[in-house]
């Protein structure tokens, strides 16, 4: 019933607003469900590799007051500047609430998964309006088998890649409506990403070639080049401060020297070529023939590039924002692909294009590739015969995506990755080291995981070539010759893992580094070696 002089709310406005949430919630849906396969894939808890002793590391060095630094093998901190501050920053804040970091870490991981598949449906709707294209973006993005990988590991990658997203979207609301607020956000969240990864550069760079390409596009390129003083003002303070700090401290910007890695670089541009066509079809096809579908989604993206730079005949809004996302992710891909390739030519010679490198541009080409069809079929006028197969043949991929993802998920789950898998924690090694007093020096090869599966410190055993300047180390002799030192006079042990082999020139050889020493225990995983004034050596 209703009061006098009330009018009852017409059927067909509640059955409006219905319909108008009923999108909302499915693609709530679909980034739970991302989020409940992201834990799935991880019972044992996230992945754990050489860099999340970094992280981890940086959040424990916080927690204890030391800023962002890490332990050594005496159990002092050192700065680290090789790897930004915020995801360690993040996952201090949780250790804050109550949570282990490496609990946080999984966590976070889950809910950022979460996050972007919802910010996918929701960037996707915003530039096609209502349609399949939202759905099938989330799908996609949230249970892609790169993007299930990259969210098992305790890394930077889920909160980069959220960030990223959210970046894109802001730099497109400024192309679609030449809104300085959203200019500004776009900013802010590139100088926020750069702090999670410092390939959040290209994100800085994709929005200054934006704001000029804006300019010509609207014919003012003074308001072209104010709005890219503008986002250059506001992405650029934080990455600056930090710069300044590590400069500070290190000498370098980000902990690499220029170098000329032009031998290795062709082979590793082959592994990114292969590991991207692994994102369009499974491993088991030849790789040939994946090879060749990546160069065809390549020049997919290029027409749809190339269209969204002209103008749209007559103006729409709908078309506009399509344009806007399209010239957005392709600017990004375009800086993401050219710093990337400049790290490797003269930066870094250690950094292998593989999934985890590669992942940002997984969710920038797919909504480029989504937001791309969707105005390449507008502008050529197709017939509603090829829009329909081309619709059916997205719909029977993403399935296809959605399956692998489940099953990528499923695997993973059965054993754990890294560190954290079951032959690292159940070995007896890892309880022996964790016996050794407090004040015993620990050298090893894997100092990452003593640090994150036994809470020890520990030195790293003397590095012969630096693998990221692609040269020997000035200071190995020197090294070794204190790591002699604490064997003979301070009872130190080192503890060689059988990754020592795979690990080739980066150290002497296992006879070379034991010359002298005495092995006091012996597991699967790996052997212990003291000074035999020092230790007994084991029982056979």
């Amino acid at each position: 019933m209703t009061s006098p002089g009330q009018q009852p709310a017409p059927a067909s406005q509640a059955s409006r607003l219905g319909g108008r949430a009923l999108p909302w919630l499915l693609g709530a849906a679909l980034a739970l469900g991302a989020a409940l396969l992201a834990l799935q894939a991880t019972p044992h808890g996230l992945g754990l590799g050489r860099d999340s002793f970094y992280y981890v590391g940086g959040a424990r060095g916080m927690l204890a007051g030391e800023g962002f630094a890490r332990p050594t093998g005496s159990g002092a901190f050192i700065p680290i500047t090789h790897f930004p501050p915020l995801y360690s920053g993040w996952l201090a804040l949780w250790a804050r609430l109550g949570f282990e970091p490496l609990d946080a870490a999984r966590w976070q991981a889950a809910l950022a998964l979460a996050a972007s598949t919802f910010v996918t449906f929701a960037l996707l709707r915003w530039a096609s309006g209502r349609g399949l294209w939202p759905v099938l973006g989330a799908i996609l993005l949230g249970f892609a088998p790169p993007m299930i990988l990259v969210h098992s590991w305790a890394l930077s990658e889920p909160l980069f890649l959220l960030l990223l997203l959210c970046g894109l979207g802001s730099l497109a609301s400024y192309l679609a409506r030449e809104s300085r607020r959203a200019l500004v956000a776009a900013g802010l969240l590139a100088g926020l990403a750069y702090l999670t990864r410092y390939a959040g550069a290209a994100l800085i760079v994709a929005g200054v070639l934006a704001a000029l390409a804006q300019g010509v596009r609207r014919d003012s390129r003074r308001r072209g080049l104010k709005d890219a003083i503008l986002y250059f003002a506001t992405a650029l303070p934080l990455p600056l401060l930090w710069s300044w700090r590590n400069a500070s401290l290190s000498g370098m910007v980000a902990n690499r020297v220029m170098g000329w890695h032009w031998d290795t670089l062709f082979p590793r541009m082959g592994l990114g070529a292969e590991s991207l066509s692994q994102w369009l079809l499974p491993e088991a096809i030849p790789v040939p023939l994946r090879l060749a579908v990546l160069v065809g989604v390549v020049f997919l993206l290029g027409a749809a590039v190339l269209t969204a730079i002209r103008p749209a005949r007559p103006r729409s809004r709908k078309a506009e924002r399509k344009q806007a996302l399209v010239l957005s992710t392709a600017l990004f891909i375009g800086a993401y692909s050219g710093i990337l390739l400049m790290t490797m030519l003269l930066l870094d010679a250690a950094t292998q294009p593989d999934t985890r490198i590669l992942s940002p541009l997984y969710p920038a080409g797919l909504l480029l590739g989504l937001a791309g069809w969707d105005l390449l079929a507008d502008r050529l006028d197709m017939r509603r015969a090829m829009k329909l197969a081309g619709a059916i043949g997205l719909i029977a991929f993403t399935l296809l995506v959605a399956v692998r993802g489940t099953r990528k998920a499923m695997t993973l789950a059965q054993d754990g990755q890294g560190f954290a898998s079951r032959a690292w924690q159940a070995d007896p090694l890892i309880g022996w080291i964790q016996g050794l007093p407090q004040d015993v020096p620990i050298y090893t090869n894997e100092l990452n995981a003593l640090y994150l599966l036994a809470e020890r410190p520990a030195y790293s055993l003397p590095l012969k070539w630096d693998s990221v300047r692609g040269a020997p180390r000035a200071d190995f002799a020197q090294n070794m010759k204190i790591m002699r030192e604490r064997l003979e006079e301070q009872g130190a042990v080192v503890v060689l893992f059988r990754t020592l082999a795979a690990q080739g020139e980066r150290y002497l050889t296992l006879p070379e580094i034991t010359e002298g020493l005495t092995l006091i225990y012996d597991s699967d995983l790996g052997q212990v070696w003291g000074w035999p004034s020092h230790w007994q050596e084991a029982e056979p």
